[in-house]
């Protein structure tokens, strides 16, 4: 049985997720648990610090600098701080995923997202 066989239909209902985010939820849960198997270490907590989006959830927008991410409470248009390499790498991309990472003051800081293409 995996995670999302267990927890889907709840974690859904509980926190009003979408089906990807739901899926990509018990995605980063597993992943968190397999390491630990591997390195034959117990799980003590799960700490959600980041959160990973496909292209299902996920767009950005070269011409505004925004990035349009399906969040709790629907869809957001968010707009990037990005600086010259950032910008410079994206230049003419088109990003398929991101991840949205919590930083240790506890915000959520969007220019230290990475875009992957």
């Amino acid at each position: 049985m995996t995670i999302q066989n267990l927890v889907y239909n709840e974690i859904r209902a509980l926190f009003g997720l979408s089906a990807n985010l739901a899926v990509r939820a018990c995605a980063r849960v597993g992943a968190n648990r397999k390491t630990a198997k591997q390195k034959d270490k117990p799980v003590k907590t799960f700490k959600p610090t980041s959160a990973d989006y496909d292209a299902r959830i996920f767009s950005f927008r070269e011409k505004d600098w925004t990035v349009s991410l399906t969040l709790t409470n629907g869809r957001e248009h968010i707009k990037i701080d990005a600086g010259n390499y950032q910008r410079g790498k994206l230049k003419g991309r088109k990003p398929t995923s991101a991840q949205l990472c919590k930083h240790c003051d506890g915000n959520c800081h969007r220019a230290g997202s990475s875009l992957r293409y």
